[in-house]
């Protein structure tokens, strides 16, 4: 009996292991069909990769293409740029995309490409010359800044909305110069009569240029157009512009001269700072506003005719020129300029002391400029004459020890943060009706919710 289950067990095994063998049997030919599938696949990923431009950063866009800029080729001297990725059309090469690119000699722009952004190609100082495809429909602000080793600027003919005349940047429909090309050797240049504008940053960089002329024709000239033309040493604006825009002249260091006509309404934010050769300024009668930091660091700037008819003078907008430096022009710790209050003394130098206690606005002032009083910790009451009409944005901000100030009824406007961290400011005495009060527009001022308010 024994060997009889003996038996039965043996036969059991051997069954059981001819159906593992049979089971293995059946699946090996699944297995081989699936092998040359996963390898055509290795295969078709490895092509992919392969055909994927090395080293360029791609950037979906909303509309499915790609955008592109220089990723880890920041070192290379020739950079193509292909026409897809991952068969998506490239279309626009990103704002700085290839900036600093100092060593890049050649770059070839294909013709799916639309647009050009801001800064695109700034400070690469060794590209020579330049092609634009036709299929160009938009191009960035200061794109060619820097490039100082730039002579050429070509627009391929088709383009409907860019041309190249003599090497220089232009829109056609705009009539505007849009770059010029910043390693151009030449010292003098001609705006063709026909231009109406100047773009922002046409001339960012132009370190050979003495005199550039601007036709009559011209009516507006954008942010930084002239910034760190180093060479540039006058500048005629012709009567037909209106605001001389942010940083237009900035760091133009040798300018010396510079003529504005009657139509200027407004400087913009640092439009001539660091012009450090700059003497003298006649600042035309129809402007009404110098923006922050316009005349900074002009530190031989010392005449500045300034008209009755500016109501509004930014922060810094003369600091550090000879003007502002000269102790002499400091009255009582405060410097005027004209019928403007420009600064008070918030701390010590080392010839004046900061303005401390209370303290009554020259008679005949008209506006008190942004930041005037800024940081005068140790001043405890300030009174404002009639006649003064506008008080300027963050004209007492952080007057911790400021209780008491008088403000004349002739004031229409308080400007945003003028009473910012003024958290001891008690009382405020103004010499007219409550009505007049809140005409005056002052709704960001930043006045303390607990200060009294004491009317005529």
């Amino acid at each position: 009996m024994k060997t009889i289950i003996k038996i039965f067990c043996l036969l059991l095994c051997l069954s059981m292991i001819v159906g593992v063998f049979a089971s293995c049997a059946s699946k090996t030919p699944e297995a081989e069909t699936e092998t040359p599938k996963a390898e055509e696949k290795k295969e078709e990923k490895e092509e992919k990769q392969e055909e994927e431009p090395k080293g360029l950063k791609y950037t979906l866009l909303s509309d499915g293409s790609y955008e592109v800029s220089v990723g880890t080729e920041i070192a290379a001297q020739t950079i193509e740029i292909p026409a897809t990725y991952q068969t998506k059309k490239v279309t626009s090469i990103a704002e700085s995309a290839f900036y600093g690119c100092t060593k890049l000699k050649n770059i070839v722009i294909p013709n799916t490409v639309t647009n050009i952004g801001d800064g695109a190609f700034e400070e690469c100082t060794a590209l020579g010359s330049i092609t634009l495809p036709a299929s160009i429909a938009k191009i960035g602000e200061g794109v060619f800044g820097y490039c100082t080793s730039l002579t050429n600027i070509s627009v391929a003919s088709q383009n409907q909305k860019y041309e190249s005349i003599d090497g220089n940047l232009y829109h056609k429909e705009n009539y505007e110069l849009v770059h010029y090309a910043p390693g151009k050797v030449a010292s003098t240049f001609e705006i063709p009569y026909e231009m109406r504008s100047i773009g922002a940053g046409a001339f960012l960089g132009c370190a050979n240029l003495t005199s550039i002329t601007i036709p009559d024709s011209v009516t507006s000239i954008g942010d930084g157009a002239f910034r760190d033309c180093d060479a540039l040493t006058s500048i005629w604006i012709p009567g037909n512009v209106l605001r001389i825009e942010e940083e237009c002249f900035r760091s133009c260091d040798r300018l010396a001269e510079v003529t504005m006509p009657d139509t200027i309404k407004s400087i913009g934010k640092a439009a001539f700072k660091d012009c450090r050769q700059l003497t003298a300024i006649e600042i035309p009668a129809e402007v009404t506003t110098i923006e922050a930091s316009a005349f900074e660091n002009c530190v031989l700037l010392e005449t500045i005719l300034l008209s009755d008819g500016v109501t509004k003078i930014g922060n810094d907008a003369f600091y550090h020129t000879k003007f502002y430096d000269t102790e002499s022009n400091w009255e009582n710790k405060v410097l005027y300029l004209g019928n403007y209050l420009i600064k008070a003394m918030a701390a010590e130098t080392d010839t004046l002391t900061p303005i401390v206690g209370e303290y009554s606005v020259k008679a005949g002032t008209k506006t008190i400029a942004d930041g005037a009083f800024y940081s005068c910790v140790r001043l405890t009451g300030v009174t404002i004459p009639e006649g003064v009409e506008s008080i300027g944005e963050g004209a007492f901000y952080y007057c911790i020890g400021l209780t008491t100030i008088t403000i004349p009824k002739s004031v229409t406007e308080i400007g945003d943060f003028a009473f910012e961290f003024c958290n001891g400011l008690t009382d405020i005495y103004f010499e007219g009706t409550q009505e007049e009060w809140q005409a005056i527009s002052k709704d960001t001022a930043r006045l303390p919710s607990s200060v009294e308010l004491h009317f005529a």
